[in-house]
């Protein structure tokens, strides 16, 4: 009973250590960029964000500004203001 869970002990050794070899020989043939291309490419990943978060901005700040003007310039007595009022509500 003893040597067969020794056994099995020594073949799951066997196979993490397959695995890391495996691991390692798959990593030794990834082409790795330079700093250089690092560099260059986290630059281009952070200039689409911000041109991004501009966008978004700016689109937050129409929709704001348009809400504003709707809702400031409707009368209070009339029945269309009500139904706009109940959809522009935030």
């Amino acid at each position: 009973m003893a040597n067969s869970a020794q056994g099995a002990e020594t073949k799951k050794r066997g196979k993490v250590r397959r695995w890391f070899k495996d691991l390692f020989g798959e990593l030794k043939k990834v082409s790795w960029p330079t700093l250089r291309e690092t560099v260059k490419q986290t630059g281009v990943v952070i200039a689409v964000v911000l041109f991004f978060i501009v966008i978004v901005c700016l689109f937050d700040l129409g929709m704001g500004w348009l809400y504003d003007k709707l809702s400031t310039n409707l009368t209070v007595g009339n029945p269309i203001t009500w139904l706009i009022r109940g959809l522009l509500r935030p």
